[in-house]
């Protein structure tokens, strides 16, 4: 969704629109990104953390069912709170 965006044929649906745009925000705010600095910030709380990964997994279920057989919908986000996980990955 972040690299690809939605199917042209889901945009009629501003609630779904409306989600991925709030998700794709959210996104951005896990990174600093000024030009001079490019660097993972990871969410504030565990709370932030969860909420955004119980959000990205509703969006991502409902776009994978409502393209069922017509696209492959792949997650490929890694949930991690600790920054130091991510060099992991």
């Amino acid at each position: 969704m972040i690299k690809n965006g939605l199917p042209d044929e889901l945009y009629p649906d501003s609630g779904l629109v409306a989600k991925a745009n709030v998700l794709n925000r959210q996104y951005s705010e896990l990174f600093t990104n000024n030009g001079y600095e490019f660097r993972y910030n990871g969410s504030k709380t565990h709370e932030d953390e969860n909420a955004f990964e119980r959000d990205f997994n509703a969006i991502y279920e409902e776009i994978a069912e409502r393209t069922r057989g017509k696209y492959r919908v792949i997650n490929e986000y890694y949930f991690t709170f600790n920054t130091e996980d991510v060099r992991d990955l």
